[in-house]
């Protein structure tokens, strides 16, 4: 199940993976965010924002797609 596939992964997530999952879970699914809006949400810079992003992307947490130039990552359906 999903609940216990997070579960399990939650424990290798950082604490600002969490923060960032839990307000995207909250948000519903298909919930979308660029680093941009992420590194506002976290306070954090544009690239350290990506770096999270992209690390929840090779984790299979979120699917990253163009538009243009920019990213954006969508919660997948796991």
């Amino acid at each position: 199940s999903s609940i216990l596939n997070f579960s399990l992964l939650n424990e290798k997530l950082s604490e600002k993976e969490k923060y960032l999952l839990s307000r995207m879970s909250f948000a519903g699914k298909g919930s979308e965010i660029t680093s941009k809006k992420c590194s506002k949400m976290l306070h954090t810079s544009i690239p350290a924002s990506r770096s999270i992003l992209n690390s929840l992307s090779e984790k299979g947490i979120l699917e990253k797609r163009k538009d243009g130039s920019t990213n954006i990552y969508r919660l997948s359906s796991w």
